[in-house]
This record gives C-alpha cells, structure tokens and sequence, in this order.
C-alpha cells in the first residue's frame, strides 16, 4: 500500500471522526482499525459507531477490556462512561501510527505497545526506522519525507499521555489537510485536494479515457478537473515525472496545468484552467446568425496558437499530436489557449493510438500520421494548417464535402479560380481591399501547411512570423514574437 492510499485512509478516518463529534455528537468508544472499513477505491468508512449506544453496560465492559489488550484504548479510560472525544482520538491516532509503521498492534515490538516503541525510536535519532520500509522507498521522491514526518508528528500528539495535549478530531483532519497538499506548480493553489474532491463538480464531459468536470471552489472561483482513466495513463512513477515537466510550463497561448493529484485507486487528477467560453469548434460553428466573427479576431486566434505552437516546439520538444479547433480555448478576450499538450505525454501507448484514430476521423490528423511514433513538428503545422483553413472558410474539417475533406476541397477550389467561395461569407461581406490581401496571404499559408509532402510545411515558428507579416495588428494575446524580427526563408525547411 503506498503512501496516497495511506494518507487518504487516515484523512477519512479524521474525517468521518470529526462529523460524528461535531455534527452528531457520537462517541464512538470502540475505534480500531477493524472498524474501519474500506470501499473498493480504498476509501474509509468507519463501522460500528452506533454499538455503543445500543449495547448492555456489562457487553460495553467487555468489548473495552479487549480494545484495551489490542493497544486501542487511551490510558485513562477504564469505563465507557468515561470516554469521551479525546479517547476517541487516542484510537484514532494508534490507527495513524499503524498506517505509518505497518505494525500490527497485535504484535508488540519489545514488549511494548506501539507508542512506546515508536518513542523509542525516535529516542535513539533512528526516525526512518519507524516507517514501513514499502513507505520509505515512496520517501525517495522528495516531499513524502516530509509527509511522513509531519503525520509522524501529529499521531503522537494524538496518542500524548495527556488529554488536554491531543487534538480535536476536526484539528486532526485539517493538519492532514495541510500535510497532503496538492502537488502544485509555480503559483499555489488557496485550496486542498479535498477541497476540490468534494466541491460541488459539473461534469463538461465523459469519454473512454477521462471525465472533465468544473469545480466550483468555496471562493467563487472555479477550476477543471480532469479524472484520468487508470487504464489509459501511465504508471505512477511515469506520469509523475510527465507531469513535474508539463506543470511549470507557462505562455500566454498555452493553458496551465496547475496541479495534479493522484488517487489510491490508480485514477489521476489534473487541475486546470478553468475556461468558460470554451473551445474555438463549438465558438466558430455553435453561434448564431447575430454573432458574426470578424477577421481581426480569426488572426488574433491564428497567430496565438501558431505562437503557442511554436513554443511547445522550440522550447519544450513538445508535440502536441492531437492539435483540433477542439483543443483551443478562448478566454474571455478571445485570445486563444492550446489544451491537451500534456496528454500524448501522458497517456499509455494503446490509448494514444486510440486517440489518434479520433483525431482521424475529424479531418485534423496528416495524410502519413498513422502511429503516434510518427508524429513529428510537421504533422503538429499540418492540424494547425486545418485549424486556419477553419478559420477562412467558416467550414469545420469534421463535415466532408463532395466527399472531400477541408484541405482538398480548398485546394479544389483554388485550382478552379474560384478562390472568393473559399471564404466565410461573414468575412467576404465585410472585407476591405486590405483584408481581402490579408486573405489571400493566408490562404496560400495555410494550404502550404496541409501540403501533402511534410518538407513543403514550414515550422510552427515560420507560421508565426509570416502570419506577423500579413497583418502586423492583432497580436493573439501577447505582443510579437522575436521570430516577427527576424526575416525567415518563405518555403518550407527541407527537415
């Protein structure tokens, strides 16, 4: 059982301790770890809290005369009149202590009780001797140590001699909030774990591979979460790795990935951005007649994810595989955020290819994109390619026509002179004679980006400049790039 199983038993245990104290003012008298019972994630519910309540004064005796053999019963209390919420949390704590050691209270290490022989320990200036040497190979990963020491610290404080020196249940549950935080990058996050875990969550999306939800936190502000099928994610000490390197990448065209979380049952959570005007497909094809796009915005989208493009690139050696109108977000300006970078990294090698055949089927994926091993910067500009044709023609690659795709029938278009149909009509109707240049530059862009030969496309930072060059205004979130300065060779690299 590793660490995040562990911690998430005991915070459950604090957690349903807490209630039964402060809501229902229950005292349970009888906790051990045999009344605590755990669902098929792992999670804890604790079991006979009503038995003492419902049994004979001579049945109760009984039952405390063995709790007390097992090592569970505080030191000063012989009766069950006698218990109260401090006794409670004298139980709670030897169960934290199991947790943390793997003993079995059953089995006494030197003939003495499980806090005895934990102090002992510590006396001696041996604290790793204490932990569960399973726990300890967890502990080389950094902050677990710390972890591990801080619940080390509370349980004796929980199992102190003195009643007035343990903590309140709820005191406990809140400290080992604080010790198993998220694993968040750069910026905290002002919340837990629980406190995402159970806010109160909308879901925005299930699939195969994962399920999306909005969060809506205690302050008003909402995140995305993102439960992530076990099946279809790497193993812990993979996705971990994967996820320190996406987690502190930051650019103004790129969502962040803000934390992550991982679940004892193997599911992991990432915490996002949360982005309420939603991705660039359902903005271009689900608004309204009164709701026209204009060409000044379609650039400013352009350009920031061939911005964002070009930094996942150059920077991070990053290719995103699966870049649609689906995986580009709009804030509130309209500036574009590109999503799901994260995911081809993330994912195991069956559910890329899984996800790959999805991206087909949409019309985004290059003609010789067959396996995710395939997928280089070129087939990354080739779906960035589609994504501007998109914006041009209003047409979303999803819908064929004359049994063509997007690409093609541009291309079909072009040759037939027939170009001016190629356009959305909203951009036909408005365009000025500046515009309609602009347009025409851009055309011929982006079909040199859905080329069917990938030395034909040129890199994702050549699409920004040149988008730069064509219309120097909109600037697609940020100002422009050190590429806009530097004049680059106007075909593609022979790569």
């Amino acid at each position: 059982m590793d660490w995040a199983t562990r911690m998430t038993i005991a915070k459950g245990i604090a957690r349903g301790l807490a209630y039964l104290h402060d809501d229902m003012s229950i005292i349970h008298v009888f906790l051990d770890a045999g009344s605590v019972i755990l669902d098929e994630e792992s999670y804890p519910k604790i079991a006979n809290f009503e038995v003492s309540s419902l049994m004979t004064a001579d049945a109760k005796s009984k039952v405390l005369a063995e709790l007390g053999k097992m090592g569970y019963r505080a030191p000063e209390l012989s009766k069950v009149e006698e218990a109260n919420e401090k006794t409670d949390v004298y139980s709670l704590g030897i169960i934290i202590l199991e947790l943390l050691t793997g003993k079995s209270l059953m089995n006494s290490t030197d003939g003495m009780d499980l806090p005895q022989w934990v102090a002992s320990i510590i006396k001696e200036e041996t604290t790793s001797g204490v932990f569960d040497r399973k726990l300890m190979r967890d502990a080389a990963a950094g902050t677990v140590w710390n972890e591990l020491i801080d619940t080390l610290n509370l349980a004796l404080q929980c199992v102190h001699s003195s009643p007035s020196v343990r903590p309140k249940a709820r005191e406990v549950k809140q400290q080992l909030e604080q010790i198993s935080k998220l694993v968040h990058f750069v910026e905290p996050l002002a919340c837990t774990a629980d406190d995402l875990l159970y806010a109160p969550l909308k879901t925005m999306h299930k699939g195969w591979s994962m399920t999306k939800y909005t969060a809506s936190l205690k302050d008003g502000s909402e995140m995305e979460l993102r439960f992530l099928m076990r099946e279809n994610i790497k193993g812990h000490n993979k996705f971990k790795a994967e996820a320190e390197v996406l987690g502190k990448i930051r650019h103004p065209n790129l969502r962040a990935l803000r934390a992550y979380y991982m679940r004892p049952n193997g599911c992991k959570m990432l915490v996002l951005e949360y982005m309420p005007k939603g991705n660039l497909s359902v903005f271009l094809h689900g608004r309204g007649p009164n709701t026209p796009l204009d060409w000044l915005t379609r650039m400013t989208i352009a350009k920031g994810t061939a911005r964002g493009l070009a930094y996942l690139h150059d920077e991070m050696s990053i290719i995103h595989v699966y870049l649609t109108a689906g995986t580009i977000y709009l804030d509130e300006q309209l500036n574009p955020k590109i999503v799901d970078f994260e995911m081809s990294r993330l994912m195991t090698a069956d559910s890329n290819s899984k996800m790959l055949v999805v991206v087909g089927k949409l019309g985004y994926s290059a003609p010789e994109l067959s396996k995710v091993e395939e997928a280089n910067t070129k087939t990354d500009v080739y779906s960035l390619g589609v994504i501007i044709l998109e914006l041009l023609t209003g047409k979303s690659p999803e819908v064929r026509t004359n049994g063509m795709g997007l690409p093609q029938w541009v291309e079909c278009k072009v040759k037939e002179e027939r170009t001016n149909e190629v356009f959305d009509l909203v951009l036909q109707y408005t365009a000025t004679d500046i515009v309609k240049e602009e347009l025409m530059d851009t055309l011929k862009l982006a079909l040199q980006c859905v080329d069917r030969s990938p030395s034909v496309r040129p890199k994702a930072r050549e699409v920004l400049w040149r988008l730069e060059q064509i219309s120097p205004g909109s600037d697609g979130g940020v100002g422009p790039s050190e590429e806009g300065h530097m004049p680059l060779p106007a075909g593609g690299d022979k790569e």
